[in-house]
């Protein structure tokens, strides 16, 4: 009975002694986290020394503030960590060594997102800048240039003017059945510009983009709104032409000569009153060719190593590491079209002169090309 009894009172003691060492060698470690984020975040303590433990603290929702408490070693180093739930670690604070002498440890600590963010609003006026260096009312819908030479380039348009809408076209008599010079492809000679730039862009402001700027559109491009894209393009070749003429096919000449038919229907729709004008299409904007190379960031997941050139965004976090470029692009374009108005004497064919002025020009706006016509 001695022994057993000499066998128990060491256990205890050696219990006691632990419990009192332990307490001797523990302190409490209040942590007060602030997220300074708009989305949830997970919040774990990795303990490094003197034995290293993991205590996970779960969400703390977006812009909030929370305290955490937990017990340390005296001698203890330790890092608080977050990451989006199913995601990578966006955040490390580092490591905390824990003051010596004190009853309780106090830290606070701002989780704020570590790796590159998006800045879409930057994005999306490097867009729009640099699509607006082609100049003002171009590119709503660009009709293919080949056509465009075939059926508007060197026609004769009759439109309706309207002051609180644009107006209307009414007949469009082809470069071809007008007798005036036709201009082919192997005619234009393409300015010698061009416009570059690059973005980081998350998709749903790269939809809005293709909303606000019908080129960029016109690409063709499929954007995911929870994605992250990287968009960079180029456009050749772009600006004002003049479409040349054939001496012997003098517009104002051919006109003039245009058949019975046309005369008496343009004469109809002129006496219609006097907001019907006449108009010869000789100016073009030409595009020679745009192209634009995407790539779609890959989405991380919780397996993923933390990494400073990762994009984190409220959808997660991303990288473009080992992603694919697709290239798309269009062109010759016509970007808009516009002319000079043309004077018939009593708004009839049987004048002695046919006048094309050279001053009052209507403009062409490609947003509704074959229905409308808008000043500049």
């Amino acid at each position: 009975m001695r022994t057993l009894t000499t066998v128990i009172t060491n256990v205890i003691t050696t219990i006691f002694l632990s419990l009192v060492l332990y307490g001797c060698n523990t302190i409490n470690v209040k942590l007060t986290v602030k997220n300074a984020e708009n989305f949830d975040q997970q919040v774990k303590v990795i303990i490094k020394s003197p034995k290293a433990s993991e205590k996970s603290f779960g969400i703390l929702e977006a812009n909030a503030t929370d305290m955490f408490t937990f017990q340390a070693n005296k001698k203890s180093d330790f890092e608080v960590q977050s990451s989006q739930p199913n995601s990578p670690i966006i955040f490390k604070s580092g490591n905390i060594s824990i003051s010596p002498g004190v009853k309780t440890f106090e830290k606070t600590i701002t989780l704020k997102k570590q790796g590159r963010a998006l800045d879409d609003s930057k994005a999306l006026n490097t867009l729009s800048a640099s699509f607006k260096r082609l100049g003002p009312n171009i590119g709503a819908n660009p009709l293919g240039l080949g056509n465009a030479l075939k059926t508007i380039i060197g026609a004769l348009v009759v439109v309706e003017t309207y002051t609180n809408k644009p107006p209307r076209i009414l007949k469009i008599v082809s470069p071809n059945i007008l007798g005036v010079k036709v201009i082919t492809l192997n005619d234009i000679a393409f300015p010698p510009t061009n416009e570059s730039e690059k973005v980081e862009i998350s998709g749903n402001n790269a939809i809005q983009a293709g909303v606000d700027i019908p080129l960029v559109a016109k690409f063709g491009f499929n954007f995911s709104k929870s994605s992250v894209y990287q968009m960079r393009w180029i456009m050749r070749g772009f600006g004002e032409r003049i479409k040349e003429e054939d001496p012997e096919k003098n517009p104002a000449k051919k006109i003039a000569e245009l058949n019975p038919d046309d005369q008496k229907e343009i004469e109809k729709l002129l006496a219609k009153n006097d907001r019907v004008k006449l108009y010869y299409i000789n100016r073009y904007y030409v595009l020679k060719s745009a192209e634009a190379f995407v790539k779609k960031a890959k989405k991380l997941n919780t397996a993923s190593n933390f990494n400073f050139s990762n994009i984190v965004t409220a959808d997660g976090v991303f990288t473009f590491e080992n992603s694919t470029e697709e290239n798309k692009g269009y062109g010759p374009v016509v970007l808009n079209y516009w002319g000079n108005e043309v004077f018939l004497t009593n708004k009839s064919f049987m004048a002695t002169n046919v006048i094309v002025n050279k001053t009052n020009r209507l403009f062409f706006s490609g947003k509704q090309m074959n229905n409308y016509i808008f000043k500049k």
